[in-house]
This record gives structure tokens, sequence and C-alpha cells, in this order.
């Protein structure tokens, strides 16, 4: 897969399989990866975290 990347001009790849990320890593191309298990934890953790400040406030 990555040197079918390497041919074209890709921008980068979204690993969009739960799995992808544990065979293709960061290390192995240049080419940008986003993982899509690690971007959807994130964001979820970031409005986790500001519902739970908006509660603890709405609480005092």
């Amino acid at each position: 897969m990555l040197s079918l990347i390497k041919v074209k001009d890709i921008d980068g790849v979204i690993l969009g399989c739960t799995e992808l990320h544990l065979i293709i890593t960061q290390y192995m191309t240049t080419i940008p990866l986003l993982n899509t298990v690690e971007i959807q934890v994130e964001a979820i953790l970031d409005l986790a975290l500001k519902e739970g400040e908006h509660a603890l406030k709405s609480f005092i």
C-alpha cells in the first residue's frame, strides 16, 4: 500500500480501519497518516472535558 501511495501526489492517508494503525506507522512514510481511532478519542475526550467544566461551573 505504501509503495502505491509514493507514486501518487497524496497529501495524507486516512487509516479508516481500527487495526490499520497497528501495521502501518508514521515512521514508515513521510506522508501524514491520519489515525481515525486517535482522532475520535481525542474529540470525545475534548467534549467530555468541556462538558465536565460546564457541569462543574453550573454546580458551584
